[in-house]
C-alpha cells in the first residue's frame, strides 16, 4: 500500500504533502517539490503587518524543508486587484506620513531579504493589478510570470514618498534610466493611466514571461515544476544566473550614444509631476541614480555584474 501511494505521489507532482496557514497566507507544499504560497486578504489583498509577519515566518520554514525545491508566490485576485500595495489606513497611526512611510518599508524589506535568502528560486505570478509594495514583491522573485490583463504600477511618488523597499533600484536595473523615470515618477501620479500592460512591462523588462489569462496557472505550475526538475546544482546556478542579472548593470549603463547617468544627470522633475510632489519626485531620481553606482543588493551575490539585455 505505502509503494502505490509513493508512485501515485511521482505520477502526480500536485499532491498535497503539506500546508501552513495563516490568517492571510496559505502555503501547500506538493510532492512534486514545489511550495505555492497564495496571499488573501479581501478586498485588494494589501500588505499589513500581519501579511509581513506571516509571509516572512513561512518563508524561513520553507528555507528548511529538504523537499521543497521551488517556490511560488501568487496572489487571489480580487476585483481585478492582486497585489495591492501598502496599507494606507495604517499609516493614520502615525503623526507623521514618513513615519508610516518607514514603518511599512522596514516590514517589506525583512520579506524581500527573506525571499531573496532562501536559497531556492522564487517564482512570482500575478493576474490582476500589482501596486506599489505589491510590484515590490513580485521584483524580489528570480522570475515574474504575468497573465495578459495584468497591470504593474508604482503610484509611491504620487503620494508624496518613493518606493522604499527596492522598487527604485529593481526597476532601474530591470529598465534602464529612461524607463525607470517614467515608471516610478512620470506615470506615478497618473493614476490607472499611469499603470503599466502587462505586455509593457514585458517591453521594459519588468516581468519574464506573459501569457494568455486562461493559461496562466497551468504555465505557473508548468514552469515551477520545469525547475523543481533541475537538480540541486542547477537549481543554484540558475538562482544565482538570475540574481546577477536582474541586480547587475542596467541595460543603458553603457554603451554608445547617451547613457543612464547623462540622461539622469539632465533630469529636471518639475518637468514631470505637479509642483506638490517635487520633493518626492527628486528623492526618487536621486534613488535611481545611486542605483547605477551601487554593488549588488544582496552580498550573497556579488559576483560579475552582468547586463539584462
Amino acid at each position: 500500500m505505502k509503494i502505490m501511494q509513493k508512485l501515485c505521489a511521482v505520477q502526480n507532482p500536485w499532491s498535497e504533502v503539506a500546508t501552513l496557514s495563516g490568517q492571510y497566507i496559505k502555503t501547500t507544499i506538493y510532492s512534486g517539490g514545489v511550495a505555492h504560497m497564495v496571499l488573501d486578504r479581501p478586498p485588494v489583498n494589501a500588505l499589513s503587518d500581519d501579511v509581513y509577519a506571516e509571509l516572512t515566518a513561512q518563508a524561513v520554514v520553507l528555507k528548511d524543508r529538504s523537499d521543497v525545491k521551488v517556490v511560488l508566490f501568487s496572489a487571489a485576485t480580487k476585483k481585478g486587484t492582486s497585489l495591492g500595495g501598502a496599507d494606507v489606513k495604517k499609516f493614520l497611526r502615525f503623526k507623521e506620513p514618513a513615519d508610516g512611510f518607514a514603518h511599512s518599508s522596514g516590514r517589506h524589506q525583512m520579506l524581500r531579504d527573506a525571499f531573496r535568502q532562501l536559497g531556492k528560486p522564487v517564482i512570482a505570478g500575478v493576474d490582476g493589478a500589482a501596486l506599489g509594495g505589491g510590484f515590490e514583491i513580485l521584483l524580489s522573485a528570480d522570475e515574474i510570470i504575468a497573465a495578459q490583463s495584468a497591470t504593474l504600477g508604482s503610484p509611491e511618488v504620487g503620494l508624496g514618498i518613493i518606493p522604499g523597499a527596492g522598487g527604485t533600484q529593481f526597476i532601474t536595473r530591470r529598465a534602464g534610466a529612461r524607463k525607470a523615470v517614467e515608471v516610478i515618477i512620470e506615470n506615478a501620479w497618473k493614476g490607472p493611466k499611469g499603470q503599466m500592460s502587462a505586455s509593457k512591462a514585458l517591453e521594459y523588462g519588468l516581468v519574464d514571461t506573459v501569457v494568455e489569462d486562461g493559461e496562466f496557472q497551468n504555465k505557473l505550475r508548468e514552469r515551477a515544476l520545469e525547475i523543481a526538475g533541475y537538480n540541486h546544482s542547477e537549481r543554484a546556478g540558475w538562482k544565482t544566473h538570475r540574481r546577477r542579472l536582474l541586480e547587475g548593470l542596467p541595460p543603458d549603463a553603457s554603451g554608445i550614444g547617451e547613457r543612464g547617468l547623462d540622461y539622469l544627470s539632465n533630469v529636471d522633475v518639475r518637468t514631470l509631476v505637479p509642483p506638490t510632489l517635487v520633493p518626492a519626485a527628486q528623492k526618487a531620481l536621486e534613488s535611481i541614480r545611486v542605483a547605477y553606482g551601487s554593488q549588488s543588493l544582496d552580498p550573497a551575490y556579488n559576483g560579475p555584474r552582468q547586463s539584462i539585455r
